[in-house]
C-alpha cells in the first residue's frame, strides 16, 4: 500500500485500496461510527478465543471497500497489535480463490510477503502447493500448516474480505461447512467481510452461517454527512476547491442537498456528480462525463454480464424507464410473463441491482437502486431521439439550479454555441433544458430556435433531427397559467399553438374560453366541432350547452347530449335531463336521464330527480324518496331542498325535522337557496329568532340582488310569509334600510294596509294600476297564514 501521496492526490472512487495511506485517512470523512464500532471491537480484543465475525453489507459505492482499508491501516500502525495481530485485505476480486484450499493459499502467499514478518512464513505457501488433493481434505490439511505456523510464531490473522458473499458462492458445502467450524473454534483468525449483495442466504436456517456473521448495515448518507464528505475532499484536491465547496455550502446548501437526493446519499455516486454540473452549453462537462462514465464502463458493464438470460432485458426496462415502473408494465416491454419476473426481481433485489417501492397493494414499483448505474446505462445504451435518455439530467437541473440559475443560462445560452462546442454534450444540455419543467415556454422558444440554427451548420445532419421539439402539452401550461390571471385572448394563443403541436384537447379548451368567458358563440361552436373533428369526445357536452343555453337549437342540444354520452361521458344525462324538463319538457324523458346518472354513479343527480318530482309530477313520495338517497350519498346541499319539500307540501309530521335538515343545510353551505329554505321552514315553525337573522344574511351578503326574476320573486314570497306571520315591523324596516319600497312597491302598500293604525294615509297613495295586484297579494296572505298558522 503506497504511503507517499501524490500532490494533490484524489482518493480513487472505484479501488480505495490503491489510495495513498496518507490521502485516505485524511479523507476518510464518513462512516465514523461504523469505524469506531469495529475498531473498539478489533482494538479491545486479546483473540485468546474465537471472536466475534462481521460483515459490512450495504450497496455498491456505499464505503465499504474504504472502511476495510481503513480498518486495515489502523490495525497495521497500531503498536499494541502489530506485534501480534497480522491485517491481510484480500482484493475486490481474487479470481484465483475458488475453493476453500485455495483461500488458505491466497493467505499464506500474503503472510510470506509481509514487510515485517514475511521471514516467520518463508516456504508455507510451497508447503500447501505439494498437499495432494483429496475431496476437501486439502483444505484441511492446508489449514492445519497455516494453524501450526501461527502458533509457532504466537501471531494472529485478520481478514478483510471484500464481495465476501462472492466468494463464498465459489466455495463447495462441504469448504463451507469446514470454514465455519474453524471460524467457530480458532481463535487464531477472524473476518471482516464487505457485501453488495443482500446476505439473506445467511440467515436461512440450512446455510451453513446461519446467523453466524454480524451485520452492519451502511445507510445512505446523511445531510451532515455529505457535508463532511465534500469538504474532505476538496481538501485533498486543494484550496481553490476548498474555497468553492464552502462558498456552496454558505451560500447554496440546498443544491448539495438536492445531488445527495438524486444519488441516493450513494458515497461514489455523490463524488461522481458534485463534479458533473451542467455548466453551460460548450458541453465542457459532458467531455468530462463520458471520460467518468467510461472510467465506470468495466464495473457496471461486469455488473450487466454477470446477470442471467432473463434478468438483463428487465434490468435493460427498468433502466430505460428511469422512474419506478410496474411488473406489469416490465412485462410489456420485456414480453417476459409476470411470475417469471417477479422471481426475478427477488433476486435482483438481493444483488442490490434494483429496489422495491412497496404500495398500498400489491402492485410494487421498482427501479434501479444505483441512480448512477442508472445514467451510465441510459448514456450507454440510450437511443440519442429516446425521450428518457437525458431525464436524469433533466432532473438534476431542476433540483441544482434555482430559477435566477436558469434564467441567466436561458440567457447565455446562445452567446455559449460556437463551432468548437462538444456536439454531444451541446445537444444534451439543449436536450435537458427543453425538458425543465422550471423553464417557460417562452425561453423554451429562443433556445430551441438557437440550437437548431446551430445545429442546421453542422455537418451531421443526425444532431438536427434528434434535437427534442417542445411539447404542445408545455404551450397547454403557459395557457393555463395566463387562464388564472383572466388573461384570456392570450391563453387562446397558446392553446393555438398546443394544438398545432398535437394537442387537440386545446381546440376544446379554446372553445371554453369563447364559450364561458368571451361571450363568442360562433368561435365557442367552431372550436368545439374542430375538437370534435380530432376525437376530444369531452367537447359534445359543452356544445351540447351552447346550443341549448345560448343558441337556442334545442335539436342539436339533444344530439351533442346524446353523442356525448355514446362515447361515455355520463354526467352528460344531467345535462339531458335538465334539457328535457326545463326545455322540451318531456317528463319521462327527464326522468329517465336523471335515473341514468344516477346509475353510472352521479349521484348529484338525486337532488336533479328531487327536484324535478316535487316541481313538475307534484309527486311528494318519490321527490322525499330522491332527496333521502341524496343526503345518504354525502350530496349535502339535500338537505335545504328536502327541507323545502316538507315545507312547500306541509307535511306537519316532517315539520321538526324540516327545521333540522334546513340547519344542516346552513351548516354544510350558506348560499341563497340554503337561506331560502331555512327563513320558509323557520316561518313555518315560529322560530322568529331564527327566520329573521336568516333574512338579514341574505339582504346583506347582496345574495337578494340577482336580476333574475326568479330570485324577485322568492325574495317577494320570503317578505309575504313574514307578513303571514304579522313580523309587519320586520319587513317595514328591511323596506327602509334597503331602500325597497320602489322596487318592490306591490309588497310596500300591502304592508301599508297591514299597517294602517300606524299609517293611516299611506294606502291613499298607491295608483290605481297596483290595485289588483296589492288586493291578490294581502288574499295571499291570508291564506298562507291559515295554512302556516
Amino acid at each position: 500500500m503506497p504511503t507517499v501521496p501524490y500532490k494533490n492526490e484524489i482518493p480513487k472512487k472505484y479501488n480505495p485500496q490503491n489510495t495513498s495511506t496518507a490521502v485516505l485517512k485524511k479523507t476518510f470523512a464518513i462512516r465514523l461510527k461504523e469505524l469506531k464500532r469495529l475498531w473498539k471491537e478489533i482494538s479491545q480484543s486479546d483473540m485468546k478465543s474465537p471472536e466475534q465475525h462481521y460483515i459490512i453489507q450495504g450497496v455498491r459505492g456505499a464505503g465499504k471497500t474504504t472502511l476495510l482499508t481503513r480498518l486495515c491501516i489502523e490495525v497495521e500502525e497500531s503498536d499494541a497489535l502489530s506485534a501480534w495481530l497480522i491485517p491481510i485485505q484480500l482484493k475486490e476480486e481474487e479470481y484465483g480463490i475458488s475453493s476453500l484450499f485455495s483461500f488458505w493459499l491466497r493467505i499464506a502467499e500474503d503472510l510470506e510477503e509481509h514487510p515485517l514478518y514475511g521471514a516467520n512464513f518463508k516456504g508455507l505457501a510451497e508447503a500447501i502447493e505439494d498437499i495432494e488433493p483429496e475431496d476437501g481434505e486439502d483444505a484441511k490439511e492446508a489449514f492445519k500448516l497455516l494453524n501450526n505456523a501461527l502458533n509457532k510464531h504466537q501471531q494472529k490473522i485478520i481478514i478483510f474480505i471484500d464481495n465476501i458473499a462472492e466468494l463464498f458462492d465459489h466455495f463447495s458445502k462441504v469448504d463451507l461447512a469446514v470454514l465455519r467450524e474453524v471460524l467457530s473454534q480458532n481463535a487464531n483468525l477472524r473476518i471482516i467481510g464487505g457485501s453488495a449483495v443482500s446476505l439473506e442466504n445467511f440467515y436461512d436456517h440450512k446455510h451453513p452461517f446461519y446467523q453466524f456473521f454480524k451485520v452492519i448495515n451502511l445507510n445512505k448518507l446523511t445531510k451532515d454527512e455529505t457535508l463532511d464528505l465534500l469538504l474532505a475532499l476538496a481538501e485533498a484536491a486543494g484550496e481553490d476547491a476548498v474555497i468553492q465547496i464552502k462558498l456552496a455550502i454558505k451560500q447554496q446548501p440546498e443544491k448539495i442537498e438536492s445531488i445527495r437526493r438524486l444519488t441516493g446519499g450513494v458515497p461514489r455516486t455523490m463524488a461522481l456528480l458534485f463534479d458533473i454540473l451542467a455548466e453551460g452549453p460548450h458541453g465542457t462537462t459532458f467531455g468530462y462525463l463520458d471520460d467518468t462514465l467510461d472510467m465506470a464502463s468495466p464495473i457496471y458493464k461486469h455488473r450487466m454480464d454477470d446477470l442471467s438470460k432473463q434478468q438483463k432485458p428487465i434490468v435493460h426496462a427498468i433502466a430505460k424507464h428511469w422512474d419506478a415502473i410496474s411488473v406489469k408494465e416490465i412485462a410489456q416491454k420485456t414480453r417476459i410473463d409476470s411470475k417469471t419476473i417477479s422471481a426475478q426481481l427477488s433476486q435482483l433485489q438481493k444483488q442490490w441491482i434494483v429496489e422495491k417501492i412497496p404500495t398500498d397493494n400489491k402492485n410494487h414499483l421498482y427501479r434501479i437502486q444505483e441512480r448512477f448505474f442508472n445514467i451510465w446505462y441510459l448514456m450507454r445504451y440510450g437511443r440519442r431521439r429516446d425521450k428518457n435518455k437525458l431525464l436524469w439530467l433533466t432532473r438534476f437541473i431542476e433540483m441544482w439550479c434555482t430559477q435566477e440559475d436558469l434564467t441567466h443560462r436561458v440567457t447565455q445560452y446562445s452567446s455559449g454555441l460556437s463551432n468548437d462546442a462538444y456536439l454531444p454534450g451541446t445537444l444534451a444540455y439543449t436536450s435537458a433544458l427543453l425538458g425543465c419543467k422550471n423553464i417557460s415556454v417562452n425561453e423554451k422558444e429562443q433556445i430551441y430556435q438557437h440550437a437548431h440554427a446551430f445545429f442546421k451548420q453542422q455537418n451531421d445532419a443526425s444532431y438536427l433531427s434528434s434535437l427534442p421539439e417542445i411539447k404542445g402539452t408545455e404551450y397547454a401550461h403557459q395557457a393555463v397559467s395566463h387562464i388564472e390571471k383572466n388573461e384570456f385572448e392570450l391563453a387562446i394563443e397558446y392553446f393555438k399553438k398546443a394544438a398545432s403541436k398535437g394537442f387537440f384537447q386545446s381546440y376544446f379548451l379554446i372553445g371554453c374560453l369563447y364559450h364561458l368567458e368571451l361571450n363568442n358563440l360562433q368561435l365557442a361552436e367552431d372550436n368545439y366541432l374542430k375538437a370534435i373533428e380530432h376525437e376530444v369526445n369531452d367537447a359534445y357536452r359543452y356544445l351540447g350547452d351552447l346550443y341549448a343555453d345560448k343558441l337556442d337549437n334545442l335539436s342539436k342540444a339533444e344530439q351533442n347530449y346524446l353523442k356525448a354520452a355514446e362515447y361515455g361521458d355520463n354526467k352528460v344525462y344531467i345535462n339531458l335531463g335538465h334539457l328535457y324538463e326545463d326545455k322540451l319538457e318531456d317528463y319521462p324523458k327527464a326522468e329517465q336521464a336523471y335515473i341514468k346518472a344516477i346509475e353510472h354513479n352521479y349521484v348529484s343527480a338525486y337532488v336533479d330527480l328531487g327536484v324535478f318530482y316535487a316541481n313538475n309530477l307534484m309527486d311528494f313520495p318519490k321527490a322525499e324518496h330522491a332527496f333521502l338517497q341524496a343526503i345518504k350519498n354525502n350530496q349535502h346541499h339535500a338537505y335545504s331542498a328536502i327541507a323545502l319539500i316538507y315545507f312547500f307540501f306541509k307535511s306537519d309530521i316532517k315539520q321538526s325535522q324540516a327545521l333540522e335538515y334546513a340547519i344542516q343545510g346552513i351548516e354544510y353551505e350558506e348560499d341563497f337557496s340554503s337561506l331560502y329554505s331555512l327563513v320558509c321552514v323557520a316561518l313555518w315553525c315560529n322560530q322568529f329568532d331564527i327566520a329573521a337573522p336568516a333574512m338579514c344574511k341574505i339582504f346583506n351578503s347582496d345574495l337578494w340582488k340577482e336580476s333574475s326574476t326568479k330570485k324577485n320573486l322568492e325574495i317577494m314570497f320570503l317578505l309575504v310569509l313574514f307578513l303571514a306571520k304579522k313580523q309587519t315591523h320586520l319587513v317595514d324596516k328591511w323596506l327602509k334600510k334597503f331602500n325597497l319600497t320602489e322596487q318592490l312597491k306591490p309588497i310596500y302598500y300591502a304592508l301599508m294596509f297591514l299597517m294602517k293604525d300606524e299609517y293611516p294615509n299611506e294606502h291613499l297613495r298607491m295608483g290605481s294600476e297596483l290595485e289588483e295586484t296589492v288586493t291578490e297579494m294581502l288574499t295571499a296572505i291570508d291564506e298562507l297564514a291559515k295554512k302556516y298558522q
